[in-house]
């Protein structure tokens, strides 16, 4: 297995299962900026650049392709991605000799339609919406203005169920989410010793009437937990968190073995 820039024991829902699965394999190979809880169990890593010190473009979730430039050079063995995937490329038999991230782009442009007007001298400022087909054009800022491209769209009504352990044992709902200073999981901001300085651990956020219930004051600890185990986590009594809904960051460690519905536990 080849990993790039994820880090399955931290966020998927079942560490356990995740590890077991990781374990069994003949050879695990991840591709990462930083060491973390699944690149500690790899046979290599390959250490990757960040955005800082490589050039490029990034696609964003709202389909913008911008420029990135590199402000300083690579440390230590690390590489940009683009050139760590076509040098074992080259040493597997299909040679990928790219001169830069220009020539990819050109590529790219060449064989998607939907890139095809994208230049890489041209993201230099706001970047292009794909789909781009004109070169003089900055893209398509909103889709299906005029209509779906395969016809007619189709709403779905879902039912409503209850998810198994909504039960009294488990009376809060937990919502789970990044945090101001910590993006995610923490993979990257983790490893920014400003942001540390700033958080350096995450907390439970709860509702001052659920913590009166259960004669908590802030800044005690708990063990919140639910059907699949529990962590223990300090909490932070705040009005910004309605009665039974509770909040705790993706970064705080073990928080992805948690469900939504939880309970709570002096520790």
């Amino acid at each position: 297995m080849y990993i790039v820039g994820a880090n399955p024991l931290s966020t998927l829902p079942d560490p356990d299962m995740v590890k077991e699965s990781l374990d069994s394999l003949e050879f695990l190979v991840v591709q990462d900026m930083f060491m973390n809880e699944t690149a500690s169990m790899a046979d290599i890593v390959l250490p990757a650049a960040s955005f800082a010190e490589k050039d490029g473009s990034f696609t964003s979730l709202e389909r913008r392709v911008q420029r990135i430039k590199k402000v300083i050079k690579p440390l230590g063995e690390s590489r940009p991605d683009w050139m760590i995937i076509s040098e074992l490329a080259k040493r597997m038999g299909y040679p990928m000799d790219y001169p830069s991230p220009r020539a990819i782009m050109e590529e790219i442009s060449l064989l998607l339609p939907s890139y095809r007007g994208i230049k890489y001298e041209g993201m230099e400022e706001g970047g292009h919406f794909w789909p781009c087909e004109d070169i003089d054009d900055s893209g398509t800022q909103s889709l299906y203005e005029d209509g779906f491209v395969k016809g007619s769209g189709r709403l779905i009504p879902v039912r409503f169920r209850e998810i198994d352990d909504s039960s009294y044992e488990y009376p809060f709902w937990l919502i789970k989410g990044s945090d101001l200073y910590h993006f995610g999981n923490g993979t990257r901001t983790l490893n920014s010793s400003r942001l540390k300085s700033i958080l350096p651990r995450g907390s439970l956020a709860i509702n001052p009437s659920d913590a009166g219930g259960l004669n908590l004051t802030d800044g005690d600890n708990v063990k919140v937990s639910s059907r699949r185990g529990g962590i223990e986590v300090q909490i932070k009594i705040t009005e910004d968190m309605p009665r039974g809904i509770l909040f705790v960051p993706k970064f705080l460690t073990g928080s992805n073995i948690l469900n939504n519905k939880v309970k709570i536990e002096r520790v």
